[in-house]
């Protein structure tokens, strides 16, 4: 059976060695999720009301503005 030993942070360092497009990689992820977490909280902090459009004025009132420019 082998011995329990106090490992270092130097030891742990040297085991997890990363090649520098796996530190892109978790830098990426890690600035991804950041900036979905960001997001997240600035959305629920600011809520936007959702603006109510009657369709059958709107598109009567497009018409009435198209009829007015051809006419000028």
């Amino acid at each position: 059976m082998k011995a329990w030993h106090r490992w270092s942070w130097a030891e742990l360092r040297h085991r997890l060695v990363l090649t520098a497009e796996e530190k892109r990689v978790i830098s990426f992820v890690i600035a991804a999720f950041l900036l979905g977490v960001g997001t997240k909280c600035y959305r629920d902090a600011r809520p936007q009301t959702p603006i109510k459009i009657e369709k059958k004025r709107a598109i009567l009132r497009h018409a009435r503005d198209a009829a007015s420019q051809q006419h000028d």
